[in-house]
């Protein structure tokens, strides 16, 4: 029996060691990612202060897929992040396993894609597990708050397998599984809504004809995409502003950047801002310019010289640009961030190349398949030297989003004026009680650019030091800066509140509430309010949509008597 049973271990290792191999580096590679805890970076927001996804409820499932992030609809991400609290509550580790996980079956599904399309068990490994380590990638798979990023992923990858698996078997249920694969990449994160114009690359690239048929069977993703797309605009309406060439001139500057930092991974930060003129006559952005449009023009070459041939490859390189360049596009519309009057640019972020990686990526695995082939050794050891590099650089990447502070210090040794991060540094060490080297960082925040975040936390420690008319200031300051800023216009409201400004305190707390951020305490400072106005009846109803966004919200259910 122990021979017998030592037999098929065996024959399963020889048989699925590719399969092995990709799980076991990629667990190995980010598994001490899972030690870190939430930083204060979207995890607030998304997670540990979102009532919506404390637990598998119909009121929060229902408001799932009722609300937006507050700018994205992803409510199937909502409901993975249910289903963490539901088994364990808000612990770190099974959000960031859940995401590891997600990446797993990414590596997977990865490597089942390359063998599909080139038939080429190496190329699909080497491919694989570039995708697998490479260090870009840390950020989607060690920010909990990425989860959504990994989530849309996984589902397009599944969706793209499958739908080559209907093209060769012309099974519906394939096709029905795919078109289902990719709903659920949408629910996750709309940003793979550009997967419907790929497909039809996808088939040329594997010498089909682009027939009526292949056209057809888009139409359905297609379908879901502009759905999808319609949902999106509403979340992102007054949020992302900005002409046009503006961010072509930025998207042409990300698409050059992130084949730098595939290239050379190293100086990665969640954090990449741009303080230049956004113009064609900044060299950096002219140069990025110029390589897009050359690589354009090296591409569109083969195709253009060998029209007559019947054989596809000549449409081949052409087709991976665009693919590489579709892939980044949704990522485009972020150039500006940031909420206050004066907008933040930033060109790229790590996640954002999650899926348009495997481009660049699937052509690296290409030339270890073609150097395999030619000298084999030589093959296996640039496979392994280059899979340990990667995987080293992603192991201490990782590692920048254990927690806080050691996230935006990172962010500090590569871009030292960084508004955002002396903020948040300053925000940590106020918290741990060093006040004066807090208040120092607010006050360098502000002298790179005035922003509402540094006036807020300056007025927060005015007021916990009781000089409440200099956090009035701030306060103010910070509302002059980000007019939608509901935590400043709820903090603000609640101090007019307790200096009996009541009529100012309806008009700070009710414009607190029309942000799509709108905390839970506006709700109830707005009830309050009301009742010292002697308006029961629109107290009432401020209090009801406390309990209705938090069901456990106390102070909600004791004025309405609810248990």
């Amino acid at each position: 029996m122990p021979m017998a049973f030592l037999s098929k271990v065996r024959l399963l290792l020889v048989a699925h060691w590719p399969v092995l191999l990709l799980i076991a580096i990629a667990f190995l590679t980010y598994a001490p990612s899972l030690g870190n805890g939430f930083v204060t970076w979207d995890d607030e927001l998304l997670i540990t202060l979102n009532p919506v996804a404390h637990g598998l409820s119909i009121h929060n499932i229902r408001m799932a897929f009722t609300m937006f992030d507050p700018e994205l609809y992803i409510p199937l991400t909502f409901l993975s992040f249910q289903l963490n609290f539901a088994l364990h509550g808000l612990q770190p580790l099974g959000y960031h396993l859940g995401n590891l996980l997600l990446h797993i079956g990414s590596v997977l599904l990865v490597y089942r894609i390359v063998r599909q399309l080139t038939g080429r068990q190496i190329a699909a490994l080497a491919t694989a597990l570039f995708f697998a380590v490479h260090p870009l990638h840390a950020e989607a798979v060690a920010w909990a708050s990425a989860r959504k990023d990994v989530l849309a992923a996984f589902f397009a990858l599944g969706a793209v397998t499958l739908l080559l698996d209907w093209r060769q078997t012309r099974a519906p249920k394939s096709y029905a599984a795919s078109l289902l694969s990719f709903l659920l990449a949408l629910l996750a994160k709309v940003h793979v809504l550009v997967l419907p114009l790929l497909l039809p690359c996808l088939a040329i690239a594997q010498g089909r004809r682009l027939g009526r048929r292949t056209l057809l069977t888009t139409i359905p993703f297609l379908t879901l995409s502009v759905t999808f797309g319609i949902v999106a605009l509403v979340g992102k309406s007054g949020r992302n502003t900005g002409i046009l060439w503006e961010k072509m001139l930025i998207g042409m500057k990300a698409a050059v950047f992130t084949l730098e930092k595939l290239l050379v991974p190293t100086g990665l930060s969640v954090l990449y801002p741009y303080t230049k003129p956004i113009s064609l006559f900044t060299p950096d952005l002219l140069v990025s310019a110029l390589l897009v449009l050359t690589i354009t023009l090296i591409c569109l070459l083969p195709w253009v010289f060998s029209s007559r041939s019947p054989i596809p490859y000549s449409r081949i390189p052409l087709l991976l640009w665009f693919s590489f360049l579709l892939l980044l596009a949704p990522s485009f519309t972020n150039v500006a961030k940031g909420h206050d009057a004066l907008r933040d640019v930033y060109f790229f972020s790590d996640r954002y190349a999650y899926l348009a990686s495997l481009i660049p990526l699937g052509i690296a695995g290409w030339c270890i398949d073609l150097l395999w082939q030619r000298r084999r050794m030589l093959g296996i050891g640039a496979l392994s030297a280059v899979t340990i590099v990667f995987a080293l650089l992603a192991w201490r990447q990782s590692l920048t989003w254990r927690d806080t502070e050691s996230l935006f210090r990172s962010v500090l040794r590569a871009y030292p004026n960084s508004h955002v991060a002396l903020g948040n540094v300053g925000a940590i060490l106020y918290q741990r009680g060093e006040r004066q080297k807090a208040l120092e960082y607010y006050q360098a925040s502000l002298k790179v650019r005035p922003n509402s975040a540094a006036y807020f936390n300056l007025g927060v420690a005015a007021e916990e030091s009781g000089l409440t008319a200099r956090a009035e200031e701030f306060y103010r300051k910070a509302v002059e800066q980000r007019p939608w800023d509901a935590q400043a216009l709820t903090r603000l409201g609640l101090l007019m509140l307790k200096r009996g400004a009541t009529a100012e305190a309806v008009d700070l707390l009710l414009r607190a509430i029309d942000a799509k951020a709108t905390p839970v305490e506006a709700f109830t400072a707005l009830g309050r309010a009301y009742a010292k106005l002697g308006q029961m009846d629109k107290s009432h109803a401020a209090y009801e949509e406390a309990l209705r966004i938090d069901p456990e919200n106390a102070e909600a259910a004791g004025v309405l008597g609810v248990r």
